[in-house]
């Protein structure tokens, strides 16, 4: 697989700019989604000092590459999609990434290893149907 479409986000720097473009500039894919609007949330620098506009997705998927070389990982695709959406706690969209389950699963299992993630299990009753749900949550977004 092709990394360079992820590891892009390690040259670009967020900034506390408000964006003025009403809509994200970043070429999203299937792994590393906009958000459903669209709408330009934040401002990004490229290493090549241009301005660019992104959505609340795009952004967080800035920050979790950052988080990934801060901590000794090696930016990919489906790491990056991981910690994107355990920093941002929306777990629920993680337990409906299809194929991409298996790979977000597998690295969140590594992450909690090396205690970056903690899980939560509950018991719920609905009735006589009682199921078990787990999610995740990183310990320290720093």
């Amino acid at each position: 697989m092709n990394h360079a479409h992820a590891r892009r986000f390690l040259t670009w720097t967020l900034t506390t700019d408000k964006p003025t473009s009403a809509r994200c500039n970043v070429l999203g894919n299937s792994m590393l989604p906009h958000s459903k609007d669209k709408m330009a949330v934040a401002v990004a620098i490229k290493d090549d000092g241009k301005r660019v506009a992104v959505c609340e997705c795009c952004r967080n998927h800035i920050a979790a590459t950052h988080w990934l070389r801060e901590h000794g990982q090696e930016p990919s695709e489906s790491k990056i999609a991981t910690v994107s959406l355990l920093l941002s706690g929306r777990w629920e969209i993680m337990q409906r990434q299809g194929y991409q389950r298996n790979a977000i699963m597998h690295f969140v299992r590594i992450l909690e290893g090396l205690g970056h993630v903690t899980r939560d299990e509950k018991t719920v009753c609905a009735g006589q149907v009682t199921r078990r749900e787990v999610s995740f949550r990183m310990i320290s977004p720093s």
